[in-house]
């Protein structure tokens, strides 16, 4: 626990947004809380809000690590620790969340213009959640596999892990 703390208070120091980090145990907290009291009543509600605080601190490293450094160098320090397909896998993904955050976003705008139920008032109704998935959800699942076979071809054109020796490359990109 005081490990989280100390990450937490390195990435505040450094600047770094906690914000997606929080809305996301917020929605999480709320879900899970929801579902506990419907199935468990209010006897198991300290339970849920330990479940969602493990997965709060089990969050907190992997934020810390990919708000904190660059996708090079996470990929660098993953290998440390892991095979560096392994790590590879890991360090593109965490690279990923802005990217499917943005597409989250703009299909989540684009479909409550278009007329879909799934505005938060909306949601409040569990008959138009399906609505969410299949308006948002799903083609953000499409989105990400679209994105994961251009990766994968990528790798694999490049001749991703026929070697033996690993190189990581430095960013050639300006850090703002």
């Amino acid at each position: 626990m005081s490990i989280n703390a100390g990450l937490i208070a390195h990435g505040l120091l450094l600047k770094k947004k906690i914000t997606m980090l929080l809305r996301l145990a917020a929605v999480q907290f709320i879900t899970t809380m929801g579902l506990y009291y419907l199935f468990y009543g209010e006897s198991q509600l300290l339970d849920g809000a330990v479940v969602v605080l493990r997965v709060l601190l089990a969050m907190l490293p992997g934020w810390w690590l990919s708000s904190t450094q660059s996708p090079e160098r996470l990929a660098e320090v993953l290998s440390w620790l892991l095979p560096h397909k392994w790590a590879f896998v890991i360090a593109a993904s965490l690279s990923l969340l802005p990217f499917m955050s943005q597409e989250l976003k703009e299909i989540y705008q684009i479909q409550c213009m278009r007329g879909a139920r799934i505005t938060p008032k909306a949601l409040r109704n569990p008959s138009n959640w399906p609505e969410f998935i299949y308006c948002v959800l799903l083609p953000l699942l499409i989105q990400l596999l679209k994105l994961s076979k251009q990766m994968a071809l990528s790798a694999k054109l490049r001749h991703f892990g026929r070697g033996d020796h690993v190189t990581h490359w430095p960013s050639t990109r300006d850090d703002k």
